[in-house]
């Protein structure tokens, strides 16, 4: 009998017994999840979600801030070297230039005190300076003019610096007052009248006369 023949009388024996209990197989049962573990993992999904949204912020945030405001770059200016000061080589010509006796010898030791020793000392023509003059060449290094015109400022009243022809040399002083000295004043000259006589107008002389005499005769007795 084939497979077909056998299911069919498989079906009339069943329809010929109603009452026949029909045998069913077991089912396997599924393990039921632990809320536990569920809820472990939805911390966890939570957690790399949140981690994941943090680290796209930073990024995009990042990204805008270098769109906004680039990065300044910091430019490092070089440091000036000073350059020493050859005081030696520095040609000098001091001149008195208010007469006053020794004015001309006083700066030159004041200067050679600094350490410049090529000094000539003279008289300036006029010798009416009231301002100290000082003549710089275009030579001069700017921090040798700031010594020098400091150097002076500590001795003179007043001082004027300019840049020009100095002669032969780097640097013309003429002096002017110094602190502290206050000029004689000049004397007044006054003219001295002439004495005038009280006699007004040319004076006529008057000649005098001598009277004559004459003799008179008295008879003798």
């Amino acid at each position: 009998m084939d497979a077909e023949g056998q299911k069919i009388q498989e079906t009339s024996n069943l329809g010929d017994n109603p009452q026949r209990t029909q045998v069913g197989f077991p089912q396997t049962s599924r393990p039921k999840k632990s809320p536990l573990k569920i809820i472990i993992i939805l911390i966890i999904l939570a957690g790399l979600g949140f981690g994941a949204w943090y680290v796209f912020k930073g990024r995009a945030s990042t990204e805008e801030s270098s769109e906004v405001s680039p990065t300044p770059t910091t430019k490092l200016t070089p440091t000036p070297t000073e350059v020493p000061i050859e005081r030696e080589n520095v040609k000098i010509q001091v001149l008195n230039g208010t007469g006053l006796s020794g004015a001309a010898g006083n700066l030159k030791k004041e200067l050679e005190e600094l350490g410049y020793s090529k000094l000539d000392v003279g008289n300036a023509s006029p010798q009416n300076f009231k301002v100290t003059q000082v003549v710089f060449s275009d030579t001069v290094l700017e921090s040798v003019k700031d010594e020098i015109q400091e150097k002076l400022e500590e001795i003179y009243q007043d001082v004027e610096a300019k840049e020009g022809d100095a002669g032969n040399h780097d640097i013309q002083i003429s002096t002017g007052y110094p602190k502290g000295y206050t000029p004689s004043p000049t004397p007044k000259v006054t003219s001295t009248p002439k004495p005038t006589s009280g006699i007004t107008g040319t004076p006529t002389l008057t000649p005098v006369t001598t009277p004559t005499l004459t003799p008179t005769l008295t008879p003798t007795p």
